[in-house]
């Protein structure tokens, strides 16, 4: 697949930061190529397959599930476990239900200091690529690119909320959706940024989903967002334009939830020899503190 042309680092230090992560999005950086990082991402994609199927039998998904049958839509993405196909839209939904319900999924620790916090269950938005690539008729190496693109902007931007905010990390995962989608859909930066932008408005989560008496919102957070993110992929595509503001405007926008004293210049930086992805751990048991 022929990339759009990019801008040079220059360019990019004058853009919003929303034009800045989807210029970034679209680069094919040479870690995108490294077998060992391939190798991760095929392992994390298996895994994350394994634990939807796992679900299929627990009936802890089967609410959502029902919901997305009862919505029809055109046969266009695989519905894990099921014959029949649905939209792309609603295949994000229920495959996201269906890898986190059992909080056997991924794993990834980031260092706080002296301390290990969490750092998110970033195979969530594994159903993103494989909904969009399926539609798109993308290949395999499409799907890989987009999965280790999801572990790595997925963690820059959970860097920019601080810590102790009232948001969930799952308010990333609609931006880092549109993402994945614009890549594997072939948007130019134009709309690709448009598609963060209409993600973004949509994506805020408050921590109160994993907060308390924990309910069911806490499987289904991330897999709200990631539904909002590839169906505003669609709507940008068409022409539908977003407030490419919302992260850098101080009143009216995203700012303040998306760290007001963090460094944006990270979300377009090179993707490192050691990428994310390589930095993520499989369970062995559905051990979190949170887990229900």
């Amino acid at each position: 697949m022929t990339r759009p042309a990019v801008n040079t680092p220059s360019k990019l230090y004058f853009m919003l930061t929303i034009e800045r992560i989807a210029t970034w999005s679209l680069e094919d950086n040479r870690t995108l190529q490294s077998p060992i990082v391939l190798r991760q991402a095929r392992l994390l994609l298996l895994d994350t397959i394994g634990c939807a199927c796992a679900a299929l039998a627990s009936g802890e998904a089967s609410s959502a599930i029902n919901v997305v049958a009862q919505l029809g839509g055109e046969p266009q993405a695989t519905r894990i476990g099921s014959p029949t196909k649905t939209s792309a839209v609603n295949a994000v939904f229920a495959n996201g239900a269906l890898v986190r319900v059992l909080d056997l999924n991924d794993i990834t620790f980031i260092s706080h200091g002296k301390t290990l916090g969490l750092g998110g269950h970033r195979s969530d938005n594994i159903p993103v690529a494989l909904a969009i690539a399926e539609l798109c008729a993308a290949d395999g190496r499409a799907v890989l690119e987009a999965i280790i693109l999801n572990y790595e902007l997925y963690g820059r931007l959970q860097d920019l909320i601080p810590k102790g905010a009232p948001w969930d990390v799952s308010s990333v995962s609609g931006m880092v959706a549109a993402a994945m989608c614009g890549r594997i859909m072939g948007l130019d930066a134009r709309r690709l940024a448009h598609s963060l932008a209409l993600a973004a408005v949509r994506s805020a989560t408050p921590r109160i989903v994993r907060s308390g008496n924990v309910s069911a919102a806490k499987s289904l957070a991330n897999a709200f967002a990631a539904q909002a993110g590839v169906h505003s992929a669609m709507l940008a595509a068409e022409g539908i334009t977003g407030p490419l503001e919302i992260l850098d405007d101080r009143k009216a926008g995203l700012f303040e939830v998306f760290g007001p004293d963090t460094d944006r210049q990270i979300l377009s930086a090179e993707i490192p020899e050691v990428p994310a992805i390589l930095e993520t751990d499989i369970k062995n048991f559905p051990c979190i503190g949170t887990c229900q």
